[in-house]
Parts: structure tokens; sequence; C-alpha cells
């Protein structure tokens, strides 16, 4: 930065015809072609820093960084052509008039990058605020997976698409077993960590596609877009299986129900009901089984 500094003063100095000044800082002891080979390398070097504060701003791709490839340029350039502009219509010829206005033309450039760059830093700070409250907002903070208001965000979209395509699309919901009796015999802290580990098997076999959620106090859903019965039911055997060797204060095991959309499911609210409805009968069955919702009030069961 430094670098950038002197040479850009240096070009500055020969744009208002310092090298003619006999009682100013000598710039005719650098050649120009010289010194605008040195501000081409310290701009370079500067460059090929991306993790700097600068580089990493303007570079960004966001509306800080937008800013800054916008302005940044007229920053530079606007007062060392203004500059030589009103020096040549006012004909200032007097000796060191030259230099003064050079250094108007750094300092007027300098200022205005750094304010540019205050101000896109702190834009950039406002972005990631903000972008951290959203997400605060569609998470749950104790497992970081979805919460409810983006479950039912993407389970509405999902539906939609699946209708509209008439593409598969299928909904797990599923609730810890007997976690009020595990919160109360181990304590809260030992239940935030059932929840947690719970939460990590869900995360971790599903599909980058899918949607992993906390919707309730133990009670957790998948969203499955392009999966019919099978893959549904497989993948939620695999998430009970896996539950239950977890090595906790007790064996864990969980409770999973299935719906399917099908041509009788009108909305997606009706969608999460059956699945509700489903995880009531494998509730109601013993627990730790697996519960497909079918067209009528059958259902089958794994244990």
């Amino acid at each position: 930065m430094v670098a950038l500094l002197i040479t850009w003063t240096l070009l500055n100095g020969y744009l208002f015809a310092q090298s003619s000044a006999s009682d100013a800082l000598p710039f005719r002891s650098v050649p120009v072609h010289t010194a605008a080979a040195l501000f081409l390398v310290a701009l370079g070097a500067v460059v090929t820093r991306p993790g700097s504060w600068p580089v990493r701003t303007v570079s960004a791709d966001n509306i800080a960084g937008t800013m800054c490839r916008w302005l940044l340029p007229a920053a530079v350039l606007a007062p060392p052509l203004l500059g030589w502009i009103v020096r040549n219509l006012t004909m200032l010829g007097e000796p060191g008039a030259a230099f003064h206005w050079a250094l108007y033309s750094v300092f007027s450039s300098a200022g205005s990058v750094a304010l540019i760059l205050i101000l896109a830093r702190r834009i950039e700070l406002l972005d990631a605020e903000r972008s951290a409250a959203t997400m605060m907002s569609r998470h749950d903070q104790l497992t970081g997976l979805a919460n409810r208001r983006a479950f039912d965000a993407f389970l509405l979209e999902s539906f939609n698409r699946a209708r509209r395509y008439e593409r598969p699309l299928s909904l797990l919901t599923i609730d810890v077993d007997e976690f009020k009796a595990y919160n109360d015999a181990y304590g809260h802290p030992a239940g935030d960590e059932v929840l947690s580990a719970a939460a990590a098997v869900f995360a971790g076999i599903a599909r980058d596609t899918d949607l992993v959620a906390r919707i309730g106090g133990e009670e957790f859903a998948i969203v499955l877009p392009e999966t019919t019965v099978g893959g549904a039911r497989a993948l939620a055997e695999r998430v009970r299986q896996k539950v239950s060797e977890l090595r906790l204060h007790r064996v864990v095991t969980v409770s999973i129900g299935i719906a399917v959309l099908s041509s009788g499911t009108a909305t997606a609210s009706a969608l999460l009901e059956q699945s509700d409805q489903a995880l009531y009968v494998a509730k109601r069955g013993g627990r730790n089984r697996v519960v497909v919702s079918g067209r009528s009030s059958t259902a089958q069961v794994m244990s």
C-alpha cells in the first residue's frame, strides 16, 4: 500500500508537470515509465493477496463489492483529471504550484478510496449480520437443523412442485420415544445431548436435496422430494436403526410415521397430518417402529 501511494504520487507529479519545478521534490530522478511500472507491480502485489481486507471487500460478490468496483475507479482517476483541468484553465505556473496540485490529487484519491472502502466494509458487516439473523430465524439453535418456519416453507414448495410435475414426494415425522422420562431421569443437559445426537443421525442419512427439521420439542421431520414409499421406508428404517445404536445414558429409540403424496392429498398440511397419524399409530403400537400411512386407514408396521 505504501508503494502504491509513493508511485501514485510520482505519476501525479508528472501529470502536473512537476519535473519542471526546480524547488520541489526531484521527480525527474524517477522516469515516468519506471514510476508506472512500479505502480503496476505494487498494484499486482496487493491483488495477489485475496485474503487481505481491501481485496476481499472489492472482489466480494455482494452489494459492498459491487459498489467498490463501480466507485473506486472514479475515486482514483477523477481528482487528478479535475486537478489537471483546473490547473490548465487557471494557468497556475508559479514555482511549486504543480507540486501542490499533485499533492491535492493524491490525497483526494486516497481519501476517496478510504471512504469507499470503509463504507463498503460497513455494508459488508451489515449484510453478514442480516444473513446471520436470517439463518437464525430459520434454524434450530440447539440442533442446527431447520426450524418449523423453514420446514413449512420447504414442505409447501416441495408439495406444489410435486403436484405440478407429478413427481413423488414423501414425508417422515419422527418422535424420540419416552423423551420426558429420559429428561426426568438424567436431566435437561442429557436430554439436549439426545436431541443433538439424533439430529446428527438424521442429517447424516438424509440427502442434500432433503430437508431435516426440528418441528417440536422432541419431534423432527424429513421432507423427501423425488422419493417413493419404498425409498422413504428404507431411509426411515436406517434412521431407526442408527438411533438405537447411539451410546448414551441408555438406549434411545424413535418412532417414525411416513406419508406419501397421492392424488387424494389436497394440501401440504394434509400430507403432514397423514404423517402425524402414522406416527401416532407407531407410538400406540409399542414405539421403536416405522408406520407407513396408506390411502385407507390401515398402515404397514416395521419393528
